[in-house]
């Protein structure tokens, strides 16, 4: 807490005043959420007793702007409510630094940011920030910029030298990532070569690269959208296998009024055969993306799980209303496996329904909440556990308030 203080204390000393010329924001977050879960992740199992638990996000954003540079840094702290003694002897065990990152700009087109930082691109499917969840995801990492006429391009490095293997980072990274928009079309290219650590063929230490590429197309007009997704991975596993395997996705968007909206769309990730499995990896894996924000919001797919399994085919609809600022969601899955389930099981896991509110109390102060259903199968049941004649079932509500303390910008 002293070095928070301390790291406050000298922003306003050096930014807080005599350069008329900067912009100095000092802003934050407050964030609990409690949630309901009976069936999260998984099937309920038979007299599984429901939990209730409340986390929270709070962060604290130091943001400072010149025309030569930008600095920001993001202090956060998660906790589970009642998770630390009420006389505290461990003051910071649950504070982190989310982001430090600083952009230099070398020009009016060409920047470099480096430091700690949230990566996101597109729709969030392979870059993300993973916000839904209360630590979310930065990255240690370089990014050079360019952006003009319209065309962007993100040219990203990272190397991890620090070795523990409780932690999960990937041994090194390096993008491309590209996007132009032609009026109502938008395209966007990412090539990204991702390596952990890993064994080569003599079973020796190495560093094993997997390749994702692919595009993000869009088209938007009047009341009508369509994005197209299609990614392609290749490379070896950590354990030196070979990965052949694809992503593709289409949703499409229909403005039916002024309140209404509705949504359709697909999305396959293959998998691997598990009726005759094979060495070589067919299992899409969509590495640093939001997940949470994919294949329905109980996360049984892909947040942490799911991984090197049978794929997986998502059917969905969405409709939204919004209204008087109150906005009402409610999307269906239906689920099915993208490879050949053990013995002889049928390819359907099963339906999910997703229902959702919002609405603002205030200037920068939002409620909502939400509440889940899982209707699993047999096959559902094979593949993760659980039992498809318990309910299922999860929901949640948090107060989102963003207060901004101090700026120099103006309004």
């Amino acid at each position: 807490m002293k070095k928070i203080k301390f790291t406050i204390a000298l922003f306003l000393l050096i930014f807080g005043g005599g350069q008329i010329f900067a912009q100095f924001t000092l802003s934050g977050e407050f964030r609990p959420r409690t949630e309901y879960s009976h069936g999260y992740i998984k099937l309920a199992v038979k007299n599984q007793k429901f939990a209730l638990a409340t986390n929270q996000r709070t962060r604290l954003n130091l943001d400072y702007k010149t025309g030569a540079y930008q600095v920001f840094v993001s202090f956060q702290d998660v906790r589970l409510w009642g998770s630390e003694n009420q006389l505290v002897n461990n003051d910071g065990a649950h504070s982190t630094l989310h982001q430090a990152w600083a952009n230099i700009h070398f020009n009016n087109v060409l920047s470099l940011k480096a430091g700690r930082q949230e990566i996101v691109y597109d729709d969030h499917r392979i870059f993300g920030s993973v916000g839904w969840v209360p630590q979310a995801r930065s990255h240690d990492a370089a990014v050079f910029k360019y952006k003009a006429n319209g065309f962007k391009a993100d040219l990203g490095f990272a190397f991890n030298l620090y070795e523990d293997s409780a932690i999960k980072n990937p041994k090194a990274f390096q993008y491309l990532w590209m996007h132009k928009s032609f009026g109502s079309v938008s395209a966007s290219f990412l090539a990204l070569n991702n390596g952990v650590k890993g064994v080569d063929d003599k079973g020796e230490e190495s560093i094993n690269y997997s390749q994702t590429i692919g595009t993000r197309a869009g088209y938007k007009a009047g009341k009508f959208s369509a994005f197209l997704n299609l990614y392609y991975q290749g490379g070896k596993t950590k354990t030196n296998d070979k990965i052949n395997a694809n992503l593709i996705g289409l949703d499409l968007g229909y403005k039916v009024s002024k309140a209404i909206s509705l949504g359709l769309g697909f999305e396959q990730q293959s998998g691997n055969d598990m009726k005759n499995p094979n060495k070589e990896q067919n299992a899409f894996t969509p590495l640093y993306g939001t997940n949470h924000k994919f294949n329905g919001h109980m996360d049984y797919f892909y947040v942490g799980n799911h991984l090197g399994s049978v794929g997986l085919r998502d059917m969905f609809l969405k409709l939204g209303y919004k209204k008087n600022k109150l906005g009402l969601g409610a999307h269906m899955h239906y689920f099915m496996a993208a490879n050949n389930m053990p013995n002889d099981l049928d390819a359907a896991l099963g339906t999910e329904i997703d229902l959702s509110m919002s609405y603002p109390l205030a200037k920068g102060v939002g409620f909502k909440m939400g509440y889940s259903q899982m209707f699993g199968t047999d096959s559902m049941v094979a593949l993760k556990g659980g039992d498809k004649d318990e309910i299922s079932n999860w929901a949640w509500m948090m107060i989102v308030i963003k207060p901004t303390f101090f700026t120099t910008a103006k309004k």
